[in-house]
């Protein structure tokens, strides 16, 4: 067989994409030369690799068979040439990184401004949203969740445990007066956060070891963590949020806890890499790096007992 390297990577990248030119655009080939290596590559295999339409492009059958076993290879020479580059020169590449918005800010930007600095060769694309992100989809090398991740198509690694409590600006309970059960926090204002993962208004509490759900009120609702922390903080209502995002402002006494007695069950943050890169020195040092980064957070802020 006469297929190389290069073109190997460009047909897992067309699979991933579902486009022979946009694959062909992001490692730089033309697309009439992609399309005539997938055509020799073809040949040269007595098969078809794709189907093709105008709209769409999708592996046959023999098609997921090779591109599996071509990911595989593509891995496996990865690893060797981080095998034989460690100790001759750093950690270096891109990164694609998503991440929601409240951990990005509080604890991911510092830790990730020092990962540079410490890594000259690295390149990073971060992307802070509060909302899913399919790693294949939509082009990331790795994401950081909240909670815990059950798809095998990912390698997943624990950073950190974290709840989520109750907290409100001092002024805000200064004006509206502080609950003094579960129950109270209806006649209150809230600050809302709409995600894919639970609805914004209903609130999943434990009180002692018993899980409720409390229906809430408020008049500002967004699917941005940041700007929910930055309601609460501006004194316009209670807000159910992480711990490690407010610990800060909580020491800062910009916030303070509301029903302290209460909070969610506990829940990890955890670092998502796509299989074929799961062996990436960038990634097991980018990996390495913020698990280092979120225990030293936590030892400096950790749960109230």
């Amino acid at each position: 067989m006469k297929i190389d390297l290069a073109a190997l990577k460009l047909f897992v990248r067309a699979d991933e994409r579902g486009s022979i030119s946009a694959a062909a655009r992001e490692l730089g080939w033309l697309p009439a030369t992609a399309s005539a290596a997938l055509m020799r590559a073809e040949q040269e295999l007595g098969g078809k690799l794709f189907t093709r339409t105008t709209r769409s492009l999708k592996p046959t059958p023999d098609g997921e068979r090779f591109l599996e076993r071509a990911r595989q290879a593509l891995e496996t020479l990865d690893e060797a040439r981080e095998v034989f580059l460690s100790g001759k020169q750093a950690v270096q590449g891109l990164i694609r990184l998503s991440a929601p918005f409240d951990v990005g800010e509080q604890v991911l930007l510092p830790a990730l401004d020092a990962f540079l600095d410490k890594h000259a060769g690295v390149q990073l694309a971060l992307q802070l949203s509060d909302q899913f992100r399919d790693l294949w989809r939509d082009d990331f090398d790795a994401a950081i969740r909240y909670g815990l991740i059950t798809d095998a198509n990912l390698i997943v690694r624990k950073l950190a445990e974290t709840r989520r409590i109750l907290v409100a600006a001092p002024r805000y309970l200064e004006r509206r007066g502080t609950p003094r059960r579960v129950e109270d926090l209806a006649e209150h204002e809230c600050v809302l956060l709409k995600t894919s993962a639970r609805s914004a208004d209903v609130w999943p509490l434990l009180r002692g070891r018993r899980l409720v759900e409390v229906k809430v009120r408020g008049r500002r609702l967004s699917d941005n963590g940041a700007v929910t922390r930055r309601w609460a903080v501006g004194g316009h209502g209670i807000a159910l949020k992480s711990w490690i995002d407010v610990c800060e402002d909580i020491a800062r006494r910009r916030l303070v806890r509301v029903l302290p007695e209460i909070s969610s069950e506990s829940y990890p943050i955890m670092l998502a890499t796509s299989s074929g890169i799961r062996m990436v020195g960038r990634m097991r040092a980018l990996g390495d790096w913020l698990a280092e980064r979120f225990a030293l957070h936590i030892q400096h802020h950790p749960f109230p007992d």
